[in-house]
């Protein structure tokens, strides 16, 4: 009767461990700031190894980071061996399987610590891995551009990845100039857009370096013992009390931080834009590394995972949105089960110790919200030859205390209607394809083929000014100052510019 017992324990055990394994449709390995080695080996990627099962389910993403202090250096430098050792380390995860993709998404440090020669730090990063010949192991989004890049899982799962640190790097870098797909943020949040809508009722992981929620350092958050004895974050045990002086660094970071902190304007611009694009999509997950350590925070809806425990640990203060948080050097696995359940596992990392020390199911996507059938309905429209229109009614009731500082200007150009004619994509020219939607900080603009080839591009004549501004002037009398100013432009001049430069002889794209 023992043995019986005994054997259907097991049978149960057995099939109970199959049928789970079988319910997972796919694993997400999260591995941020790995790119430092420990005595010549990589706890954390060898911790994920023994934990993980690495086949085709299995996709791994490291989180930026990813070489340490400066990026890769040219491969002439003495050092190059020792230099690109952590990112060997990083792509041999998931040695002997062909099956298993493995991402790397550029961060600050792999940008030359967000210093003048980042741009080519990183494409030295790229140059490496695609030399090494492996399709299975890629770094986006390339060639230095801001993304995003939209890679599928399988038919339930979409990972994107966009680099963050372009957003921020003050230094040279991809723009209107360049090869990139998505030239400018505003093209760049357009695409966004794009892929959020074709992945509705997909889970979507937004995977970027830095976070958007944070509870760390980056996050403007500082324990006490930071504060009474700073050099500890130098040396662990360099317990020199510095008690009011020792708060002036910490305290200047939290309310000023720099550009790899949270509370920076450029990081903020980038939280906000990024944000305002995503919010109504409640299929996403944030994840993200920088922190040095461990976090799942639960926020306005939405989940942000910080794993940036890939090589370093940092002291993480804890609030009532923190699940868990930990000073921890580990990993994070997502685990989609086929009914798309979302469970997230963190695992702490202690030489060669591994303990799942946190574990929930975070989002189910399978009740994602459709919009009710009465609200969709077909609409037929008929278009006349000619509409009758003025560039922009905003000037029609300027103060004369502002046209007596800025000037007439073109105010009755811009509020003047006129009759144009209605361009309809379908027929103008044997008709258009659209090819992509774009414009910069103040106009939107499509991209048009027409059946030749050949590319045009229509943009708006009014302008917004908003997403010029900083974060902190948006909505506030210096936008309504630099929409007035605009007003000093004649709104149809482009319309003779080509007539210009045709008598004068001057190629323009007019």
């Amino acid at each position: 009767m023992r043995l019986k017992a005994w054997l259907s324990t097991c049978l149960v055990l057995f099939f109970t461990t199959v049928f789970a394994q079988d319910s997972i449709q796919a694993t997400i390995v999260l591995i941020g700031d790995a790119g430092q080695l420990t005595n010549g080996k990589h706890p954390i990627v060898e911790a994920a190894k023994r934990t993980v099962k690495m086949d085709k389910k299995t996709t791994v993403v490291y989180l930026g980071d990813n070489l340490y202090k400066t990026g890769l250096p040219d491969e002439a430098v003495p050092n190059f061996a020792i230099a690109k050792a952590p990112l060997d380390s990083q792509i041999h995860i998931a040695r002997g399987n062909t099956e298993t993709p493995i991402y790397f998404i550029p961060g600050n440090h792999d940008w030359a610590n967000g210093g003048r020669n980042g741009y080519q730090s990183i494409l030295r990063v790229q140059d490496y891995i695609d030399i090494l010949g492996n399709q299975m192991v890629k770094m986006l989004p390339r060639d230095g551009c801001g993304g995003p890049e939209e890679v599928k899982i399988n038919d339930d799962v979409t990972l994107v990845m966009m680099d963050s640190q372009w957003w921020i790097h003050e230094y040279d870098k991809p723009g209107v100039e360049s090869d990139c797909p998505f030239k400018t943020k505003a093209e760049m949040l357009t695409e966004l857009d794009e892929i959020l809508a074709k992945n509705a009722k997909k889970l979507v992981l937004f995977a970027t370096h830095h976070p958007f929620r944070s509870y760390g350092p980056h996050g403007g958050y500082f324990t006490f013992k930071q504060h009474l004895f700073p050099f500890t974050d130098i040396k662990k045990n360099l317990y020199i009390p510095l008690p009011i002086l020792g708060s002036a660094y910490p305290l200047t970071r939290a309310v000023f931080g720099t550009a790899q902190d949270l509370q920076h304007p450029f990081y903020q611009s980038m939280v906000h834009d990024i944000e305002e694009v995503i919010k109504g999509n409640p299929n996403v997950i944030y994840v993200a590394g920088h922190e040095h350590g461990l976090q799942m925070i639960q926020d306005s809806g939405y989940n942000y995972i910080v794993s940036g425990g890939g090589c370093k640990m940092n002291r993480v203060s804890k609030s009532r949105k923190s699940k868990y948080a930990a000073e921890s050097t580990g990993f994070v696995t997502l685990q989609v089960s086929k009914n798309k359940n979302v469970t997230v596992n963190f695992y702490e990392v202690e030489g060669d110790s591994v303990k799942n020390a946190y574990t929930n199911n975070i989002l189910d996507f399978s009740k994602v919200p459709e919009l009710p059938a009465d609200t969709l309905r077909e609409v037929e429209f008929v278009y006349k030859d000619t509409a009758v229109i003025s560039a922009s009614d905003q000037y029609k009731h300027t103060k004369k205390f502002a046209k007596w500082i800025l000037g007439e200007n073109y105010r009755t150009t811009w509020n003047e209607p006129v009759s144009f004619k209605i361009f309809n994509i379908n027929k103008e020219k044997g008709g258009f394809k659209i090819k992509s939607l774009g414009g910069g900080k103040q106009t939107k603009s499509l991209k048009l083929e027409d059946k030749n080839g050949k590319e045009w591009t229509i943009r708006t004549l009014e302008k917004d000014p908003e997403k010029a501004l900083p974060v902190n002037l948006r909505g506030t009398l210096a936008k309504d100052v630099v929409s007035d100013v605009i007003s000093a432009s004649d709104p149809y001049s482009p319309l003779a510019v080509a007539v210009l430069a045709k008598a004068a002889g001057i190629p323009s794209a007019a």
